[in-house]
């Protein structure tokens, strides 16, 4: 087989190596999400296959599409993309670093708040811990 023939099989595996295209939600990141900083007391995060909700009560509850999902594996941590998409038809980025040593989730705009699955052993939001404050 020549080498001109190996290129664009090299190429595909590459690219599949490296991510490229909708990786869906990963399983670790779906479920409620809350921290327990007093800046964001009430407020949480609910990640499902499909949707992405940001909820400041029960009763403001906005869910929004899920246009794609990239995520890349760096040591103990995930970096995950999620493109959602807006009521106008815009699409949005949200991005937040998940760290598996503690199973818990940064946003990439708010470092230092510490964000926990709700219901999980590691949640530590009973335990009165806190974050310092983003800024």
């Amino acid at each position: 087989m020549s080498m001109w023939r190996l290129i664009p099989i090299a190429s595909l595996c590459l690219m599949a190596a490296c991510g490229s295209g909708d990786d869906g939600l990963p399983g670790e990141l779906e479920g409620r999400w809350s921290t327990d900083h007093a800046r964001y007391a009430g407020r949480f995060l609910t990640l499902t296959q499909d949707t992405i909700c940001f909820g400041a009560s029960e009763a403001l509850i906005t869910p929004y599409p899920i246009d794609e999902v990239r995520q890349t594996r760096v040591g103990s941590e995930m970096k995950v993309e999620i493109a959602y998409r807006e009521p106008s038809g815009d699409i949005s980025y949200f991005r937040i670093r998940y760290e598996f040593s503690d199973r818990s989730v940064q946003f990439v705009t708010r470092p230092g708040v510490v964000w926990r699955k709700l219901g999980t052993e590691s949640s530590g939001l009973s335990t009165g811990e806190s974050s310092p404050d983003p800024g």
